[in-house]
């Protein structure tokens, strides 16, 4: 961000400029001679310790996901050619309102789909509602009160496109609507649900009237409580352990992150450093929003982390890098209030839900704002060899003075304990040695 400097030239003279800060600890370019800046702090240490206490969260209400010519419609529409595939993985489903009204459903059957084996459905739960749909398509479809009716394990055979033995089911109600939830999946967590065809019957064992068929409204549905889950090494605790050789991974996709309770107490925080994880780039956050609560923890891990009442801090989207493992460009925000505990929700990642299934960070870190630093004066007195420097700050933190030849290299010249109240004018002797740059840098 721009900001005002003073550059002292080779005769002596003061010159206000505009700098550019680079990084957070301040790169400052293009001046000559001496140089002091009206806003220059340290990074500090952040608020984050590994051993606070953090979770993993996934508040996704549904991510149900469909191609083209994927859709739900295509379970109904007697081809076992076509498949309704849901990107969604275990949890992902379907509500079917057949059209000629309320139906005793007592038997159903499922085809295999076109594609991967692996990504048949091995466990079913049937439910049934007579209220008026109020979810919509690609929604948890939870917006009805269902009545659960059965849950049933299935086999599906390996061959595609073949249909499988009829599940009955004991159901003495009629029902406007079903909703079929797929649980799991032949192979197991980030495989996407497949199924050819589905059939129903008002008589158990596939006997009597089909009352599931081409015409009826479908829509498609994911719901499981969360869908928050990390590969063993890859848990949230590697987000804070200054190590970008380790990530966190969360195969909720979008809309997870975490929950974390800094140790150090109430916190105000005005800034936040992500480090990218070192493989996979399409899992890079893009879309983050940030919040806070002063309430109790009780959320669990791998939860939905919406037990308590969180306040939104700032949103916003990162500005990424292609090299892996990089630290990417301090964020900063406005924020006056303070909190116990934060949690940062991602809600887009660099590549789309049908190329990447996974979020991931190496490293993150809050820190608390930080008091800003303004220069009134400078004053070169070329004879004695000094500089005196006028300046304000907010009061109850301290301050030094550093030194650089090169702006990558910095020496204290003041060592800590600068107050605002007591050294708001400050002389030091000016260093010889060609071009010299100082900066004003909060203690810690």
């Amino acid at each position: 961000m721009p900001i005002l400097g003073y550059a002292v030239l080779a005769n002596g003279q003061v010159s206000l400029q505009e700098c550019d800060i680079v990084k957070v600890r301040v790169k400052i370019g293009c001046l000559l001679g001496a140089l002091f800046c009206s806003v220059v702090s340290s990074a500090g240490e952040g608020v984050i310790r590994p051993s606070d206490f953090v979770l993993s969260i996934d508040e996704d209400l549904s991510r149900s996901f469909c191609l083209a010519n994927e859709g739900p419609e295509s379970v109904i529409d007697g081809k076992s050619s076509t498949s309704y595939v849901n990107r969604g993985g275990r949890g992902s489903g379907l509500i079917v309102t057949p059209r000629s009204g309320a139906v005793r459903l007592r038997s159903f059957q499922l085809t295999t789909g076109a594609g991967n084996v692996l990504s048949d459905p091995t466990l079913v739960a049937v439910y049934g509602t007579n209220d008026d749909l109020e979810s919509v398509n690609h929604s948890r479809g939870r917006e009805e009160d269902w009545k659960f009716l059965v849950q049933t394990p299935v086999d599906l055979p390996c061959e595609r496109e073949a249909e499988d033995g009829i599940f009955s089911i004991l159901n003495f109600e009629e029902f406007r609507s079903y909703k079929f939830l797929f649980l799991e999946v032949r192979g197991g967590m980030g495989l996407p649900v497949d199924v050819g065809e589905i059939r129903g019957w008002d008589r158990f064992s596939g006997r009597g009237r089909e009352v599931i068929g081409s015409g009826d409204q479908i829509l498609a549905v994911h719901d499981l409580e969360a869908a928050s889950v990390s590969p063993v090494g890859e848990s949230v605790e590697n987000l804070f352990d200054g190590d970008v050789k380790t990530k966190y991974t969360n195969r909720g996709h979008l809309n997870s992150g975490f929950i974390v309770t800094p140790s150090v107490g109430p916190t105000v925080v005005g800034s936040f450093r992500v480090v990218t994880a070192d493989d996979e780039p399409n899992g890079d956050p893009v879309a983050w929003e940030l919040y806070g609560t002063n309430d109790i923890i009780e959320s669990g891990n791998h939860s939905q982390g919406l037990d308590e009442t969180w306040e939104m801090i700032e949103a916003g989207a990162l500005q990424l890098m292609d090299r892996r493992g990089a630290e990417l460009p301090r964020v900063y925000f406005e924020n006056s209030e303070e909190y116990l505990s934060y949690t940062f929700v991602v809600r887009g990642v660099r590549g789309g839900r049908e190329v990447v299934d996974v979020m991931q960070m190496a490293e993150f870190q809050l820190f608390e704002v930080e008091p800003e630093v303004e220069i009134v004066s400078v004053t070169v007195h070329l004879e004695e060899g000094l500089v005196t420097l006028g300046w304000r700050a907010p009061v109850g933190a301290l301050y030094r003075i550093e030194s650089s030849g090169d702006l990558l290299d910095w020496d204290v010249v003041v060592a800590d304990g600068l107050d605002p109240n007591l050294d708001a004018i400050y002389s030091f002797p000016l260093r010889d040695g060609g071009e010299r740059y100082y900066r004003l840098c909060l203690s810690q």
